[in-house]
């Protein structure tokens, strides 16, 4: 049997788990370049990966091969992934100006160890490949104790740089920092590109919706769509509000339906390789703005003031695309499918200060749980970014909302919601989903 293992240059030290790392990833050896056999009609080609080791766990015996080769399809569609979700033209705050909020914002804390000690040798029921997005596959594992966890690695196929260990960096570090949070995906470790997370027996929010519109009907109850919307809304409350001062330091920047993974009827968020640590202006203490790139493809997910290309207040912007997320789970629908807009046509009406239309089943609802829904989603969709309320504001007012229709209270716990199962023999698939991108 042979595992695969990624390595390091051998003149760079390896990580640890001594002491507090830098957020500086070590270098790498960059993908060998391999000639590409493109062959058409389905036939594989060769395609570049890192160096590896080999281990032969019989003879405990190790060995580098270089120069190794992993074959896809030729016809075989990739996921978008981080490299294509950001934009080159990325222009963070000065930093001449605008420092770090907190000190742990330059730290992370690997653990390495932790990662080695999981047992990832084929066995029934552990290492079982669950699916790949556009740059990481998951994989189900087998803890020392049974219990089930996710492994995360990153595809062969991609590039292995500095950007990407920063960013799985950051990743990791805003999992261990939001661990209180009940709405927010539990990390169990992570050590280079590779994490342990929380398993997810029933997918992710983009699941929840495409079964929902493949039965054509919408199963959750009023309330469940509420509670949902209210867990949604809590972890993004919770990612900018962890701080003792209640000032966001943290934002996401890729708020969608595919980052809320369902753990125990709850909707967790992870998945913040895209995340922005916020600064602050030495002279003023105040919280400085950004101007994030991103793919001009998703220019519809975006806040209004985002696309106008100045810098913004980036936890506002959050905010915003949380509206998004709520108003898939509320109306079951991509943004401005009912009007059958063309994405490009449809940011000309958003910076007219139009949304994206409900549905009129939901529109004319005069159950209170849909009411309150709508009207978190449109405070979210607030054009203005000054006047848009926080993300802990909408949440408040959700709960306090079930609280009146459900006649109790609701704290210290996660507010749980009830999901059906997928259904048996289920394909994770996002053609659906990025199918909102290609009208004309």
């Amino acid at each position: 049997v042979v595992i695969i293992f990624m390595t390091y240059d051998s003149k760079q030290p390896i990580n640890s788990d001594i002491g507090i790392q830098s957020r500086s990833a070590p270098t790498i050896r960059k993908p060998m370049a391999v000639p590409q056999n493109k062959v058409a009609n389905g036939k594989p080609s060769f395609v570049r990966v890192p160096s590896v080791v080999t281990y032969n766990y019989i003879d405990n015996h190790a060995s580098e091969l270089k120069g190794i080769t992993t074959r896809i399809f030729e016809n075989e569609k990739d996921t978008v992934g981080l490299d294509q979700l950001l934009d080159p033209t990325e222009d963070p705050p000065d930093k001449s100006t605008c420092q770090p909020m907190h000190e742990w914002q330059t730290q992370n804390f690997p653990q390495c160890i932790r990662m080695h000690e999981v047992d990832m040798m084929p066995r029934p029921g552990s290492l079982v490949f669950i699916n790949c997005g556009g740059d990481r596959c998951a994989w189900l594992l087998l803890d020392q104790d049974g219990t089930k966890v996710t492994l995360k690695t990153r595809k062969y196929r991609k590039d292995f740089t500095t950007h990407f260990y920063e960013a799985s960096a950051k990743d990791g570090l805003v999992m261990e920092r939001l661990t209180k949070s009940h709405y927010v995906s539990g990390t169990y470790g992570y050590c280079g590109l590779s994490q342990l997370v929380e398993y997810s027996e029933g997918g992710n929010l983009h699941d929840l919706i495409k079964t929902s519109r493949m039965q054509e009907k919408d199963p959750q109850t009023p309330i469940d769509r509420l509670k949902v919307g209210i867990q949604v809304a809590s972890a993004v409350a919770d990612l900018h509000s962890f701080e003792d001062d209640g000032i966001a330091s943290i934002t996401h920047n890729d708020l969608c339906c595919h980052q809320f993974i369902l753990v125990d009827g709850v909707y967790k968020l992870n998945d913040f390789h895209l995340g922005q640590f916020l600064t602050k202006n030495n002279d003023t203490n105040q919280v400085c703005k950004s101007r994030t790139g991103y793919n001009r493809r998703y220019t519809l997910l975006r806040a209004p003031e985002e696309q106008s290309g100045e810098r913004v207040v980036m936890d506002k912007a959050d905010v915003y695309m949380m509206g998004n997320v709520m108003y898939y789970v509320l109306a079951k629908k991509w943004l401005f499918e009912i009007t059958g807009y063309s994405a490009e046509r449809a940011v000309r009406h958003i910076h007219r200060g139009e949304r994206s239309p409900f549905p009129d089943h939901i529109l004319h609802s005069k159950d209170p749980a849909d009411i309150a829904f709508r009207k978190g989603i449109e405070m979210s969709w607030t054009h203005n970014a000054e006047e848009r309320p926080s993300a802990k504001y909408i949440s408040n007012y959700l709960k306090k909302e079930l609280e009146k229709i459900e006649g109790k209270e609701y704290s210290g716990s996660a507010i749980q919601a009830s999901i059906a199962p997928l259904p048996e023999g289920y394909r994770y698939s996002d053609s659906d989903y990025e199918s909102n991108f290609d009208r004309e």
